[in-house]
């Protein structure tokens, strides 16, 4: 079965030939090629493939009923992305939230182990994350279960999130808005995250700081969403953590413990990288959009 995966995330746009793994990938920078021409190019390469079904992997919050998204990190812009994409292309899509996707990914291609209880986190431009509990994925009443990078992990703080909310986790440590809170922190202007990061290496106090106060929240933030699905292993994964994956486990294992109630779970990295929601988006539609 030949299929289309597609990982619409908030800076990139991937396409690829899909038959149990990616066959080669076209990349997008959203920022040029701009969100509307998004369900042309995903149509365009679906007919060129001939593909029997075509598998969505995206940013959230979405609606699986009504097949529209509206990714805050994307402009807060209502898309009927799964309609259009059906539209031009005349082909069966298949969608979920990327981090549903990277699950999906995570349960069949073997980081997830034998474990019916699993989280996949990211670490990305923004955060996210899939759920499974005792085998079975959860996604709600709209597909939005698991929009973790939202959980209010300060009430105090002046920080806005991209959604508009005060306080989020993805606010506070998501890889866009990072830069924001290390220049109300610190006082220095920087590009993106990568670069607080270099400076913390370079031995940058400030930049230092604030990355151990990351981790701190991260380590709260994981511990709540341990809290709340009780999971076995938390599998992590995103350019933010992927690019400093030793001061994130590092710092998690560090300051979980001063959040946790439930037993630990395992935590580590996933094997798949960055491609794990796009293996999950050719598994959907390999899948027929049936999951766990």
């Amino acid at each position: 079965m030949t299929v289309l995966a597609v990982d619409l995330g908030a800076t990139w746009l991937r396409v690829s030939p899909f038959s149990g793994a990616p066959l080669g990938k076209s990349v997008y920078r959203l920022s040029e090629i701009g969100l509307e021409s998004v369900p042309e190019i995903i149509a365009s390469a679906g007919k060129e493939l001939k593909a029997e079904a075509i598998g969505i992997a995206t940013a959230g919050p979405l609606s699986l009923k009504d097949g529209w998204i509206r990714p805050p990190n994307l402009g807060n812009v209502k898309l009927y992305l799964r309609n259009e994409v059906e539209a031009l292309s005349g082909i069966r899509v298949y969608m979920q939230n990327d981090c549903v996707a990277g699950l999906l990914a995570t349960i069949l291609k073997g980081d997830a182990g034998s474990s019916k209880n699993v989280v996949y986190i990211t670490f990305s431009t923004g955060i996210g994350a899939g759920v499974m509990v005792d085998g079975h994925v959860i996604l709600g009443k709209d597909g939005n279960a698991h929009e973790v990078g939202h959980l209010v992990l300060s009430y105090s703080g002046d920080i806005r999130c991209g959604c508009g909310g005060l306080g989020h986790w993805e606010a506070l440590c998501g890889g866009k808005n990072m830069v924001e809170h290390f220049r109300l922190k610190a006082g220095v202007n920087v590009h993106d995250a990568r670069d607080i990061f270099e400076l913390a290496r370079l031995g940058d106090p400030r930049a230092i700081a604030f990355t151990e106060e990351c981790m701190r929240i991260n380590a709260a933030g994981i511990a709540s969403v341990v809290n709340s699905y009780d999971p076995e292993v938390v599998v992590l994964s995103g350019s933010v953590f992927l690019g400093n994956r030793e001061q994130f486990i590092n710092g998690i294992s560090k300051y979980i413990g001063d959040y946790l109630i439930n037993r630990p779970p395992v935590i580590k990295p996933s094997s798949l990288g960055d491609d794990a929601p796009l293996i999950g988006a050719g598994l959907l539609a390999e899948l027929k959009g049936v999951l766990p």
